[in-house]
């Protein structure tokens, strides 16, 4: 009887590692993010206003933001949106001066970052 128990108590247990691993758990450190489209393009004289849809997963509370390369080695962002953790979707959006370099959806987590890059439109 003993080793029935004992085996039950094992395969609870392989099971329950099993379906952790296998139905995607992950840590605090978990990051996935994409864009899901073009929200506002806004160009005026000498001034952008921009804004994305994005979705992804945080493995624990974190935040989104939009970010522009201005220069060389020079960025600069929009305020964020607090995520997660889990599935999120969000709107990012920041206002410019100038058109720039390249866009950028930046997610940080626990301990980690993650981007995407932001195709900006012909203007």
């Amino acid at each position: 009887m003993r080793w029935g128990v004992t085996i039950g108590l094992v395969l609870s247990a392989a099971l329950a590692l099993g379906c952790g691993i296998l139905g995607g758990s992950s840590g605090p450190d978990h990051c996935k993010l994409r864009v899901v489209g073009l929200e506002q393009w806004d160009v005026r004289t000498g001034k952008v206003d921009v804004s994305y849809r994005v979705a992804g997963e945080a493995g624990s509370a974190g935040i989104v933001w939009l970010a522009a390369k201005v220069g060389e080695k020079r960025y600069v962002s929009g305020g964020g949106v607090d995520v997660g953790p889990g599935p999120f979707q969000a709107i990012v959006d920041l206002k410019l001066t100038g058109l720039p370099q390249e866009l950028k959806i930046v997610l940080q987590v626990a301990g980690r970052r993650c981007d995407a890059k932001a195709k900006m439109p012909s203007s």
